[in-house]
């Protein structure tokens, strides 16, 4: 949600908005399967229902569907640079970039960094549970071993999912005089990590639970428009990108563990849209 062209030294923006993250193909068809088995799964992650519902997790876990809230700032640091933060729910982004511009026409290219937040799950242990803290005088109670879903998935609390991650943007466009009208378009891709803990609903009495670990890459592309008329101005980008990865869970059976692997392909489309003010 930025133009090619970067800020005058000490220009600050700030904006909110919105943004949807839908996925297509392989990862999005993993997630509909698991979504469709309602967690209805056998006791063991070799059952052929609970490996579907697990590898749909999986799918959802790294590529993160939904629609989230869009809320960015950023400030030129002078030299035809500028940095930023950004927050869409389930992340929070830090980057810097460098253009080589003109009047009209600009190519910058930056770094970012971006950490996966933790949701607040629903999932606690039951009371005969050795990680219950007896201090607290809600364990034991009826909302203690059930599980309600953070993602698209019933009965999956994936919200103990943390991470971080690097993208490289590279971006082209043109502004006319007075930065009524900015278009660009380019290119991105990046590398993600996470891990994190897993809780599922076996039954309506059972719940279940594993260690995460996984990666995602991807590469893709992006184009925007923004208008100005100052001190105001909105947005829209729309990108695309293809990601690849692999996740592992480690769930533990009483006191075994049993292992499940799935690979993730797939593409996703992202439109934001955003307003706001410069200072």
């Amino acid at each position: 949600m930025h133009p090619a062209h970067t800020l005058p030294p000490s220009e600050v923006t700030m904006g909110a908005g919105v943004s949807g993250n839908f996925v297509l193909g392989d990862a999005a068809d993993a997630i509909d399967e698991a979504a469709a088995t309602r967690g209805q799964a056998g006791a063991a992650v070799t059952d052929e229902s609970q490996a579907t519902f697990l590898a749909g997790g999986i799918a959802q876990t790294l590529m993160t569907p939904g629609v989230a809230p869009w809320v960015g700032a950023r400030v030129g640091i002078g030299h035809d640079s500028e940095a930023g933060i950004t927050y869409t729910g389930r992340y929070a982004r830090l980057d810097a970039r460098h253009a080589f511009e003109g009047e009209h026409v600009a190519l910058s290219a930056g770094l970012g960094a971006s950490g996966r937040l933790m949701q607040t799950g629903s999932y606690r242990p039951q009371a005969d549970d050795p990680t219950c803290d007896a201090s607290d005088p809600g364990c034991g109670t009826s909302v203690y071993g059930q599980v309600d879903a953070t993602g698209e998935i019933p009965d999956l609390d994936e919200g103990a999912v943390t991470g971080w991650g690097i993208d490289v943007p590279i971006i082209v466009g043109w502004r006319s005089t007075a930065r009524l009208l900015q278009a660009y378009g380019g290119v991105r891709a990046g590398h993600e990590r996470v891990w994190g803990e897993y809780a599922w609903q076996v039954s309506p009495d059972e719940v279940r639970e594993a260690d995460m670990r996984g990666y995602r890459t991807f590469a893709g592309g992006l184009v925007g428009l923004l208008v100005s008329i100052d001190p105001f101005w909105a947005g829209l980008e729309v990108s695309s990108a293809y990601h690849w990865g692999n996740g592992e869970l480690d769930a533990r059976v009483g006191d075994d563990s049993e292992n499940l692997s799935a690979d993730v392909r797939g593409w996703s489309l992202t439109p934001t849209a955003a307003f706001g003010a410069r200072f």
